[in-house]
C-alpha cells in the first residue's frame, strides 16, 4: 500500500438527534476526525485509565455531569485514532458515557450504556488530538476503566481491514471451535481457539464475543495464543446475564485464547473481520453521528415506534457523506425499553443476498439499557436491523467507516 493521506477535520452534513437523556440534544454534524489509517495492535493491551486506583490521573468515580481527560503515552507521532475497551464499573443509576476526541465538541451520543449496578464494557474507537481522550458521564456515579487495544496510524505501517460475513468460530454449547468438545469454560480457565477462516498472515481478528449462562459475575480476557495474558478485560457480566461486546484480538498462527475469571460460562464468538498487511480497508474515525432512533423517527422517515417482534428495518446511510469506495461502517448500537428477552442482528441491506446471518450483535432483557459496537459491510446504501422478539427502542450512531483502498 502507499501511504494514506491525512485528512483535516471537515464539516459535511447536519443531522438533528435526541441523546439518551430525556431532553432534546443540540443539532449534530458529521465531522471527520484525522484519518484514514491502518491498524496496529498494542504490543500488550494496557490499562490506561482506572478511576479506582488513579491510573490515568483520575482517582475518584465520575459523577453525574462529570468529565475527565486522560493522556495516552508512547503512541507513534502519526497516530490518528485509538481503540479502547471502556468499562463502567458499579454505576449508581441507569446512564451512559460519551467518549470523544479532545478539542472536539462533545457529541450528543453515547459510547457505553449501562443499567444501575451493571458493570458494562464497550469497544470505542476515538480520534486523537495531542494523545488526549475525554469521557463525560451523564447520570449517576460510576468508576471508569479504559484499556488500550490498539491504534490507527496515517501510514502503511499497520494492517488493513477485511470485513467478512458473520461466521461462528466458537460456541462452547455445541463444541464449535473446540473440536466438538462442548461445555462451559470454568473458573480461572483458559481456552484456545483456531480460526482457519482467516489468512495465515492475519495479525488481529474482530469478534462479537458473547457470554451466556454464567454462574457468577466474571470477566473475560481475549489475547493471542502463546502471548502473556494481559491485565485487561474485554467483557464483563453478571450471573445469568447474556451480553456481547465487539472485541479486536491479536492472533498467533490464527489462534487466540480466552480466560474466564470466575464461575462457569458459555461463550459464543462470531468473526466479522480481520486485519492483514495486505488488507484493503483503511479506517476513518468520526464523532458519533445519529443514524437511527425509534424514539424520535430519525432514519425512519419520522416514524416513531419501537422495533417489533421478528421485524426488520432498512436504515439508510448518508451516502453523500461516505466516500464512494466505502466498504463498511462502524455503528454504536443501543437498545432500551425492551419488553422481552431478545437480540438484534445487524447485516448488509443486500438485494442479491437477503438472507439474515445466523448471528447476534446485541443481547438484552426487559428494561435493560445496553449497547455494543457493530461493523457491517455497505452494499446497497443501507443496513438492516432485525429484532427477534418483543418490542424494543433502538438507537444507532455511526462512529466511523472503512474504505476499500486500491493500490
Amino acid at each position: 500500500m502507499t501511504r494514506p493521506k491525512r485528512r483535516r477535520p471537515l464539516l459535511l452534513a447536519t443531522l438533528v438527534a435526541l441523546g439518551l437523556a430525556t431532553v432534546a440534544a443540540p443539532a449534530q454534524a458529521h465531522v471527520v476526525s484525522w484519518g484514514p489509517g491502518t491498524y496496529i495492535a498494542a504490543p500488550t493491551p494496557t490499562r490506561v485509565l482506572d478511576t479506582r486506583d488513579g491510573t490515568g490521573g483520575v482517582s475518584s468515580p465520575l459523577g453525574s455531569g462529570g468529565e475527565l481527560t486522560f493522556h495516552i503515552a508512547n503512541l507513534p507521532a502519526n497516530t490518528v485514532a485509538v481503540v479502547l475497551n471502556v468499562t463502567a464499573v458499579g454505576p449508581s443509576a441507569d446512564g451512559f458515557l460519551t467518549v470523544y476526541q479532545d478539542d472536539f465538541s462533545r457529541p450528543a451520543a453515547s459510547s457505553v450504556d449501562f443499567s444501575a449496578g451493571q458493570t458494562t464494557a464497550n469497544l470505542v474507537t476515538v480520534g486523537l488530538t495531542n494523545d488526549d481522550v475525554e469521557i463525560f458521564n451523564h447520570f449517576g456515579t460510576t468508576d471508569v476503566l479504559a484499556d488500550l487495544e490498539g491504534y490507527y496510524v496515517s501510514s502503511d505501517d499497520g494492517a488493513g481491514f477485511t470485513t467478512t460475513a458473520p461466521t461462528r468460530v466458537l460456541d462452547t454449547r455445541d463444541g464449535t471451535g473446540r473440536g466438538g468438545l462442548a461445555g462451559p469454560v470454568g473458573s480461572n480457565s483458559t481456552i484456545s481457539v483456531s480460526v482457519p477462516a482467516v489468512p495465515v498472515d492475519a495479525t488481529s481478528i474482530v469478534l462479537n464475543l458473547t457470554a451466556t449462562d454464567a454462574t457468577a459475575a466474571s470477566t473475560l480476557t481475549a489475547y493471542a495464543t502463546g502471548s502473556p495474558r494481559p491485565a485487561t478485560s474485554n467483557l464483563n457480566f453478571a450471573a445469568g446475564q447474556t451480553i456481547a461486546n465487539l472485541t479486536v484480538v491479536p492472533v498467533n498462527s490464527r489462534k487466540f485464547s480466552i480466560w474466564n475469571t470466575a464461575g462457569t460460562v458459555d461463550l459464543v464468538a462470531d468473526l466479522v473481520g480481520y486485519y492483514t498487511s495486505a488488507g484493503a480497508g483503511l479506517f476513518t474515525a468520526i464523532p458519533p453521528s445519529p443514524l437511527y432512533d425509534t424514539r424520535d423517527g430519525t432514519g425512519a422517515q419520522g416514524k416513531v415506534a419501537p422495533l417489533g417482534p421478528n421485524q426488520t428495518v432498512a436504515v439508510p446511510l448518508d451516502m453523500a457523506f461516505l466516500p464512494p469506495d466505502v466498504s463498511a461502517v462502524a455503528l454504536h448500537l443501543t437498545v432500551t425499553n425492551a419488553t422481552a428477552t431478545s437480540f438484534l442482528t445487524v447485516y448488509p441491506d443486500d438485494p442479491n443476498n437477503p438472507d439474515r446471518p445466523n448471528a447476534s450483535n446485541i443481547n438484552f432483557t426487559p428494561g435493560q439499557l445496553v449497547s455494543n459496537t457493530v461493523i457491517v459491510p455497505v452494499v446497497n446504501g443501507a443496513v438492516d436491523l432485525w429484532n427477534q422478539t418483543g418490542n424494543v427502542d433502538v438507537v444507532a450512531d455511526m462512529t466511523g467507516f472503512y474504505e476499500s483502498f486500491t493500490p
